[in-house]
């Protein structure tokens, strides 16, 4: 039996739904805070030393229940320091509060602006002091990925949860951050009511050199697309056919698409797929899991519906 993930037992819903697209800019004095919206941002560079710049986009859609209020992932691109907040569905909210990760966003562009983020320590501290802000005046809960990238190159990020990042070169992947998950569909997450914390959040240090392109993602994106499919896109900044702008739209979109394609072969149909059959070979509860109770082998395909946020960089 093959079923396909998003078509109806608790990973996922597809249908063939038609996103209302709107887009904002936000300038570089004021960095850019793309939360609760569709959301694209052009042109934001910034001069390292030996004529080392960075341009940057991002791409914000949110999932199709809640295009009317933005959506749960905020992203942050400020001149060196970038962050992608994926509100957490599940999380218990209270009404008359902003999403949490909509002000750990707000909150960690104040701090960037304030201070000077740099090393993985000034990452987790500035994360630490935007998680205490939201503890106290926001509801939900969040995945958190933040990478600053400092004037001797080296591109360093700190994440928690299931959002991910990626560094190509020569259209080859060669350096990536690693997630961080309790379980399926159970990420590392920041919220008042949670343990987990910001120096729980796997880190990286990379040196970038020119011509690297780096796709940070919400696990909207790299749930939805495999690598090949985000080389076949980046080839074109390569080869000089795309601009950042536009890459960072073709990658949210095509995992929107990908997302409602229920025999879509994806990572996350591969992982579900990998959890039933780990679940059925050690004799656990299928049905105390979300699948549904056969003695049928099930084969799960699909894509899986969430908000999608992308950040595309590229060195220069």
């Amino acid at each position: 039996m093959t079923l396909g993930i998003a078509a109806g037992f608790g990973y996922g819903l597809t249908f063939g739904y038609v996103l209302q697209e709107q887009e904002i800019l936000s300038s570089k004095l004021s960095s850019a805070i793309a939360a609760q919206d569709i959301s694209s941002v052009e042109g934001l560079h910034y001069e390292h030393e030996h004529e080392f710049s960075i341009r940057a986009a991002s791409k914000v859609i949110p999932h199709f229940e809640k295009v009317a209020w933005g959506g749960e992932d905020a992203v942050y691109t400020g001149e060196n320091v970038f962050g992608i907040f994926d509100g957490v569905s599940g999380a218990a909210k209270f009404e008359g509060y902003p999403l949490y990760s909509t002000t750990l966003a707000r909150r960690f562009s104040v701090l960037d602006n304030e201070s000077d983020i740099q090393s993985i320590k000034d990452l987790v501290e500035a994360l630490v002091q935007a998680k205490y802000y939201a503890d106290e005046f926001a509801t939900g809960a969040s995945t958190a990925l933040v990478v600053s990238i400092s004037k001797d190159r080296i591109l360093r990020a700190v994440n928690v949860g299931d959002s991910g990042l990626i560094v190509i070169r020569n259209n080859k992947i060669v350096s990536r951050t690693l997630p961080k998950s309790h379980e399926l569909d159970m990420p590392y997450q920041l919220s008042q009511d949670c343990t987990d914390h910001p120096r729980d959040g796997t880190t990286l240090e990379f040196e970038l050199k020119t011509g690297d392109i780096i796709v940070m993602a919400s696990d909207g994106v790299f749930d939805n697309v495999h690598d090949r499919q985000i080389l076949s896109l980046t080839r074109g900044v390569s080869e000089g056919e795309t601009d950042v702008n536009s890459l960072a739209e073709k990658i949210a979109v095509l995992a929107n698409n990908v997302s409602y394609d229920i025999n879509a072969d994806t990572p996350y149909s591969r992982a579900v797929q990998n959890e039933y059959d780990n679940l059925k070979k050690e004799g656990r509860s299928l049905s105390s899991m979300g699948f549904p109770a056969t003695s049928s082998p099930l084969v799960f395909k699909g894509g899986k519906l969430d908000d999608i946020s992308c950040i595309a960089l590229v060195c220069s």
